[in-house]
């Protein structure tokens, strides 16, 4: 609703006055705009009046707004889930890319590419020229680790933000996140508008009617945009859609926002710190005891 992303930017603009970065910088308040939705071109106005600088876009063509916005200066990410997305963000101008790999939550690409395939195969398509930002199965220090170490510039998370605090979801699906098992996700809808959400009865019934043979309309007017309101913000885990990424498991607590970031740089710290210790290996003759010959071994098996 236009009238509720209004007041969510200036409730977000209210609680970050008077933060400042690390560097000192003023804090940043973006916005994310599927383009596909119904609202979007209100949304794109509403956040250029609200003076808002950095937008990331989805779910549909780059160049739609991104020419428009960078002539009022804003800074333009947009997520992609192919190297030839990236490609296409490049040439509509953007300032970076978002490379969402499947185990993201909420709509996906149809071909399914993996965050550990896809960043680096983005990174290898665009990386040299734009900042490259990985999507999908993040959720701790250690998935934050190995993003970088894939090629990334930077991570984007969402399920861990959503089971916060300060997080206007509803308890209801908050406390679903919290008893997700590994499995309990599913992606909906593949062979049109793919979907990760949690299993439940609205997904089950998703998967009946295509069992059935129901068409693309039919099932467009029976998920419709109703049902994520419904299961994520007003509480219905039954009948409503449960967004959330493939790292649900991993979820088991409540904390506030200041808690998970600060968490999220603990565990950072202790996974590079084990990584580099792991990798010092001793320089000896390699023969079938070394590391080294291991390494080599397993390459050439």
């Amino acid at each position: 609703m236009p009238t509720v992303f209004a007041e969510h930017i200036r409730e977000a603009r209210a609680l970050t006055r008077d933060e400042v970065g690390p560097r000192g910088e003023p804090a940043v308040v973006g916005v994310s705009i599927p383009l596909f939705g119904k609202y979007a071109e209100e949304q794109v106005r509403i956040a250029l009046r609200e003076g808002i600088q950095t937008f990331v876009t989805s779910q549909g063509d780059p160049s739609r707004w991104t020419p428009f916005l960078k002539k009022y200066n804003r800074t333009v990410l947009h997520i992609c889930t192919t190297p030839e997305e990236a490609l296409k963000c490049e040439k509509a101008g953007v300032d970076a890319v978002i490379a969402e790999g499947t185990e993201s939550g909420g709509h996906n690409g149809r071909h399914e590419l993996t965050t550990m395939s896809l960043v680096p195969e983005v990174v290898e398509a665009v990386g040299s020229r734009m900042p490259v930002v990985a999507s999908g199965g993040i959720v701790d220090g250690r998935s934050i680790a190995a993003a970088l170490a894939l090629g990334a510039d930077g991570v984007h998370i969402d399920t861990r933000f959503a089971a916060t605090h300060e997080s206007s979801a509803h308890p209801n699906y908050k406390d679903a996140i919290l008893r997700a098992h590994s499995t309990d996700t599913v992606m909906m809808l593949r062979s049109s508008t793919p979907v990760r959400a949690l299993k439940n009865q609205f997904s089950h019934q998703i998967e009946h009617m295509i069992e059935s043979g129901a068409h693309f309309p039919e099932l467009r007017k029976f998920a419709g945009e109703g049902r994520t309101r419904l299961g994520i913000y007003l509480g219905d885990v039954v009948r409503g859609e449960l967004d959330c990424g493939q790292d649900v498991a991993l979820i088991n607590e409540i904390l506030s926002v200041e808690e998970v970031l600060r968490k999220l740089l603990q565990e950072y710290k202790a996974a590079t710190r084990r990584i580099t210790d792991d990798l010092e290996f001793p320089m000896v003759a390699e023969d079938e005891s070394t590391p080294e010959y291991a390494l080599q071994y397993s390459a050439q098996d």
